[in-house]
């Protein structure tokens, strides 16, 4: 059993504050209109109207809040829709 000391949980942290500040900054870029693009030009990943780029696991914790919805259908089964909006109703 190990006890962890301030030192020791800062880099934890810092990854966490990261990850919560892109997801906040992809939300509230989306509530301000942008949508968020799933592509495959030239590898899979996932980009907002806005040219800023997000990680798959972000856009994957976007895409899981109910204000989220989907604009068009996936191409293939399994895979996600490729236009996700911010939806105010």
């Amino acid at each position: 059993m190990t006890i962890h000391t301030p030192a020791s949980l800062r880099p934890k942290n810092r990854r966490v504050d990261r990850r919560l500040a892109e997801i906040n900054d992809a939300g509230a870029a989306m509530r301000a209109g942008a949508a968020l693009h799933f592509t495959y030009q030239p590898t899979p990943h996932w980009v907002l109207s806005t040219g800023v780029p997000v990680t798959d696991e972000t856009a994957r914790l976007i895409i899981a809040t109910p204000n989220v919805v989907s604009v068009d259908v996936a191409l293939f089964d399994g895979v996600p829709s490729q236009t996700y909006r911010w939806s105010f109703s």
